[in-house]
């Protein structure tokens, strides 16, 4: 039996439904809290989500003008509604928010680290993360690493999960590899590297396709398409670009392993990756490079860890398809289902959300 009904306000500068942690937050929360999300409109098609009301703020070309629009209107909704809980996403400037406004209780949600590829631009991000936290008594955060990155005393670890997109048991006779998530940063070409130097060893053609979806600058989708047309191997990998999260389950569906390519740098190192969740709920078997998360979750049972280059991926696919037979949906399944977004919401958000 849940208490009284409350009020939540989610702040984000993504627009609704793009962003996966608060879209879900939404989703298992709605039928028990009212709930507003106040975000920038980015110029994407609008989500909508039955009983949670959303508030828009125009996109300008100027980041300080952005800045001045986001926090006037916040001001502005704060004068005529009351809010029991607002959690807010880390973002520029957050520390304001529990200075100009009123609540009965403010949560800073920590979700990443900063990731930029610019050492300066992550230093500063960084460093304004960690100047928020400092106004806030309630933090959540996505892992133990992200958290001692941080330095933080006080906080509540909110993992990161994974909806069961495909509950289709997959036949492990064959090699049908999807890879969704961003392009950018990730280096997915060594993929397709990895793939043409695994062909070429093998004395038969390959019973084996790569379907990737993502969505990226324009020089990582062009240097996607560049590597299939160079390798000749369009009839072994398909680019699908952006394909929306509600489309995907044909996808997943098809295929039998997911590929978690996460560059093994010092800033994704603790990043819990949300696909290679989503790959082993489905009941796939998961090729994924060796992040300290990664290496939590991936065991012998339920895919391989590799290095990020070419020849350990390609090394990871001879190993996948000699030991093809060994995996099994159900087994992979079960050793999962603790990192589902209800569970993880119902049992560990909810419960931080509504405590006095």
């Amino acid at each position: 039996m849940y208490p009284m009904r409350q009020k939540l306000l989610i702040i984000n500068k993504a627009q609704f439904g793009y962003h996966t942690d608060t879209y879900k937050y939404c989703e298992y929360l709605k039928e028990i809290c009212d709930i507003t999300y106040f975000c920038f409109d980015e110029g994407l098609a609008r989500i909508t989500l039955k009983d949670v009301e959303c508030i828009y703020i125009s996109e300008e070309e100027s980041f300080f003008l952005n800045g001045c629009i986001f926090y006037e209107t916040l001001l502005r909704t704060f004068k005529v509604r009351r809010f029991d809980v607002t959690m807010v996403l880390d973002l520029p400037f957050a520390f304001a928010i529990p200075l100009i406004v009123s609540s009965d209780k403010f949560v800073l949600d920590i979700r990443t680290a900063a990731v930029s590829k610019k050492k300066l631009k992550r230093i500063v991000l960084n460093i304004s993360t960690k100047f928020n936290t400092i106004f806030f008594k309630h933090i959540t955060v996505i892992s133990d690493g992200v958290a001692e990155f941080f330095r933080l005393n006080t906080f509540k670890i909110l993992p990161l999960g994974s909806d069961v997109i495909s509950d289709i048991n997959k036949s492990f006779s064959d090699l049908r590899l999807l890879y969704v998530g961003t392009l950018d940063n990730r280096h997915i070409d060594q993929t397709i590297d990895g793939i043409h130097a695994f062909i070429q060893k093998q004395q038969i053609p390959p019973m084996i396709s790569y379907d990737i979806i993502g969505f990226g600058s324009d020089a990582e989708r062009e240097l996607i398409k560049l590597k299939i047309l160079q390798y000749s191997l369009s009839d072994y990998i398909t680019f699908h670009g952006r394909v929306s999260h509600d489309q995907l389950k044909p996808f997943f569906d098809k295929s039998n392993i997911g590929v978690s390519y996460i560059p093994m740098t010092k800033y994704y190192f603790h990043q819990p990756p949300t696909k290679t969740f989503e790959y082993i709920l489905s009941g796939m078997a998961c090729v994924a490079t060796g992040t300290a998360e990664n290496v939590k979750i991936i065991t012998n049972q339920n895919g391989v860890i590799c290095q990020d280059n070419e020849r350990s991926f390609t090394e990871a696919l001879e190993f996948m398809h000699a030991n093809l037979k060994l995996f099994d949906s159900n087994h992979i399944r079960t050793h999962a289902t603790e990192h589902t977004w209800k569970r993880i919401i119902q049992s560990i958000l909810w419960p931080y959300l509504s405590e006095k």
